[in-house]
């Protein structure tokens, strides 16, 4: 197996010499649907690790936690890296928590504002309006999400010692993910052929493997873990490689 096939995310915040008071709450801003990190819905205790995190934060810092939940819906225009800047640009939050740390994700952005993703409280001003985007700093990495080769029900005893083993398979992919770009770019396109592309959000990636519709994926185990955790008598299994 190969470790290269990874994500390390942490703490986002601005660069700014700005400091905040021993009485002003710390606000992070979490993502509300992004199982078993952060979970907030109506009627439920949120939930995660990073909420248990943010909390020992502010503890650490004499300060009460606020979190600014938000929603990141992925499609092919969304940026997550544009979204968290301007949350933390628009002063919702000090912190963001999870962030992937990638090649580019702390250079400085290449256009000068972005739009707001959903956030809980927001105005219909501020679904539309754009914001002028900072540079960000981030905090030491504290999750290290390995990448895996996910196989349908049918495809569970193919053998995957590496991405080229994926060549003639129905291979389902997120537009516009980490995954994505791994996938389209291996060995010059070698792959692009046999790859559909998925809409984060609209289209059910997972349950599109289950069904059969696809025989194989990339995702973080994270969240492979995730589903199996509510989906016991699912078909589909981890590869192995990663």
């Amino acid at each position: 197996m190969s470790n290269r096939l990874a994500v390390w995310a942490a703490f986002i915040a601005l660069c700014s010499g700005q400091t905040a008071g021993a009485q002003e709450a710390l606000r992070v801003c979490l993502n509300e649907d992004l199982p078993p990190l952060s979970l907030h819905h109506r009627g439920a205790t949120d939930s995660g690790f990073d909420v248990a995190l943010a909390k020992a934060v502010a503890q650490k810092l004499g300060r009460r936690l606020e979190i600014q939940w938000f929603e990141s819906k992925l499609d092919e225009d969304s940026s997550p890296a544009l979204e968290a800047n301007a949350l933390l640009s628009d002063n919702r939050c000090s912190l963001l928590g999870s962030y992937a740390l990638t090649k580019d994700s702390l250079v400085v952005p290449g256009v000068k504002t972005a739009k707001l993703p959903g956030f809980e409280g927001a105005t219909r001003d501020d679904r539309r309006r754009r914001v002028p985007l900072g540079v960000l700093a981030s905090s030491q990495p504290y999750i290290y999400s390995p990448l895996t080769v996910v196989l349908g029900g049918s495809m569970r005893d193919h053998h995957i010692s590496g991405i080229g083993d994926l060549a003639g398979l129905r291979i389902g992919i997120e537009s516009g993910t980490l995954a994505d770009a791994i996938l389209m770019t291996f060995d010059n396109g070698r792959l692009i052929n046999e790859i559909i592309h998925l809409v984060p959000g609209r289209d059910d990636l997972l349950g599109a493997l289950e069904r059969g519709d696809i025989e194989a994926t990339l995702l973080d185990v994270r969240r492979l873990d995730a589903y199996r955790a509510t989906h016991r008598d699912t078909k589909i299994t981890g590869s192995g490689f990663y």
